[in-house]
């Protein structure tokens, strides 16, 4: 049996903050791999060298941010090996990636395309000739020393897309499956198929034809100018197209796998959670404002999810579009993820900017989303970006006002991203923002975050948490509350996993909190 090795480098040990995440995208490779009986382990940390020199095939799954990691990882290997090495995720978008010692990248959804290797030699730890290669969509690979960028494979149908079963028996190689937030996806892609305004380095601008906001179906899809769909800033639609629906089947079957091995936290992954359901199981969903969500997919797979989960965990979900909230919806949210944070893309305080990014929601759409939200027992977190395009003279100003309205009607968090450059995006020509300090106007944002979410934790003072036992750094024991929240810390070693009550006492930072146990 031939053993692979996947590397994921979104795992806690390649990040720099959040410790207790754990993503869907290796689980899914390794489910593929698991249905043809092969040897497959992930692993969620830099291997040793003689791991790998027991290892037929390498895999390795990263985003843009993992590209160092990528560099030495491929490094390491072919210090070792001469065998397959292929590389996925985000991260693969770059075909540059290629060059450092990677046979071929997978770019876009990685499922059909697997298989299709797999069955052309893969499986035996072999390439597939090179002539398959060149016709095999959704591939990059080098021949004769040429970098070879294959045209995108289709995307998925939603059918074919239930048919792929993550695997949950291998959420154990993440050593923090036992307190981390792991995540199931339940939507692809994205709806938005707008385009965004602002002129590219290359000069295309929007013709304002729009296809892009009044096409059918995927016609909507199409741009005269080819300028990617979505937000200028994201690359998820051309990465994973329009968006689509899990089937109910599917995802409790992933669930309840999850469950039985240990995990406590579940988080309902995609772009947006309102979009469950809202294209049907059938086809794609390509536009960002209709129809509205569907309140009886949103329940079933609400209450299917929270039926599976009984009280031997919590279920949370990860985004929504505030454009597409409404009050029926806000109730059936509050009604199964009462208590937990539901995560709001802002971006920028300024309304036309919103649109000249090509955003479907506007700040006064997220002013009226965080409201439902506080109503129905949810916690509201916001993001902001800062270092984008041809951001407007009023876009700090304006976005710092939002800020303030945002908190006073109960945000409890907000993060504030650097523009990047990712391939794939609208955006993808014009260089990254530098880092807030190097910047007085992204500093004045940043720092007005940082004193709004400090302020914010002030009302977590005396407030009992329940908490789930995470890392030990040698001095401290890590804490995550159930739900979601703030890192919090303890003096006194406690066994990961365990589920206790704790006090808050002290605000360390506008990220730590320390508490005392109410429980032995």
């Amino acid at each position: 049996m031939k053993k692979f090795l996947i590397v994921d480098l979104t795992a806690p040990y390649f990040r720099h903050s959040t410790k207790d995440v754990i993503g869907a995208g290796a689980r899914t490779i390794a489910g593929i791999l698991e249905e043809r009986n092969l040897g497959v382990k992930i692993m969620d940390r830099m291997p040793q060298v003689d791991r790998l020199q027991e290892v037929d095939v390498l895999m390795v799954s990263g985003m843009s941010v993992n590209r160092r990691d990528c560099i030495r990882l491929i490094n390491l290997w072919r210090r070792v090996s001469k065998s397959p090495a292929i590389l996925g995720g985000p991260i693969a978008c770059d075909p540059s990636m290629i060059r450092y010692g990677f046979d071929l990248a997978i770019i876009g959804e990685g499922e059909k395309i697997l298989e299709a290797l797999l069955e052309n030699g893969l499986s035996d730890a072999q390439l597939p000739e090179e002539n398959f290669l060149k016709n095999l969509r959704g591939i990059s690979f080098i021949s004769q020393d040429e970098l070879i960028v294959n045209p995108l494979a289709p995307t998925l149908t939603p059918r074919d897309w239930s048919k792929y079963s993550p695997s949950f028996h291998r959420i154990k190689d993440y050593r923090n499956y036992r307190w981390a937030r792991v995540y199931v996806e339940v939507v692809r892609g994205c709806s938005n198929s707008f385009r965004t305004t602002i002129r590219l380095p290359d000069g295309r601008k929007c013709t304002f034809c729009n296809l892009c906001r009044t096409g059918s179906g995927e016609e909507r899809w199409r741009c005269p100018l080819n300028i990617p769909p979505g937000c200028g800033y994201c690359s998820v639609p051309s990465f994973l197209g329009p968006s689509k629906s899990r089937r109910i089947d599917s995802i409790a079957r992933e669930v309840s796998g999850l469950v039985e091995e240990g995990v406590r936290r579940v988080v309902l992954s995609g772009s947006d959670i309102l979009e469950y359901g809202r294209s049907n199981f059938n086809t794609f969903q390509t536009d960002p404002e209709n129809p509205p969500p569907d309140p009886e997919a949103l329940e079933e797979l609400l209450s299917t999810v929270s039926s599976i989960i009984c009280d031997r965990a919590v279920v949370m979900a990860e985004n929504l579009k505030a454009n597409l909230l409404n009050e029926e919806i806000a109730k059936i949210l509050g009604k199964y993820l009462k208590d937990t944070p539901i995560h709001i893309g802002v971006e920028t305080g300024s309304k036309e900017y919103s649109k000249a990014l090509g955003r479907p929601s506007t700040p006064s759409d997220a002013l009226k989303a965080i409201k439902l939200l506080k109503k129905y027992g949810l916690r509201p977190y916001i993001y902001f970006l800062h270092g984008l395009p041809e951001q407007p003279e009023d876009h700090i100003s304006k976005s710092i006002e939002l800020m303030e309205k945002c908190v006073s009607l109960g945000v409890e968090k907000i993060t504030v991203y650097r523009f990047r450059a990712l391939p794939m995006s609208a955006f993808s020509g014009f260089p990254s923002a530098p880092p807030s300090r190097s910047s007085p106007t992204a500093e004045k944002l940043v720092s007005k975050a940082t004193s709004v979410n400090r302020e914010a934790k002030k009302r977590l003072l005396n407030k009992i948490v329940d908490v789930v036992v995470g890392d030990w750094d040698g001095k401290h024991q890590y804490l995550y509350p159930l739900r979601h929240g703030p890192t919090i810390i303890v003096d006194r070693r406690l066994p990961e996993g365990m589920i206790l009550k704790v006090r808050i006492v002290c605000i360390l930072s506008d990220r730590l909190l320390k508490a005392e146990l109410l429980e032995p």
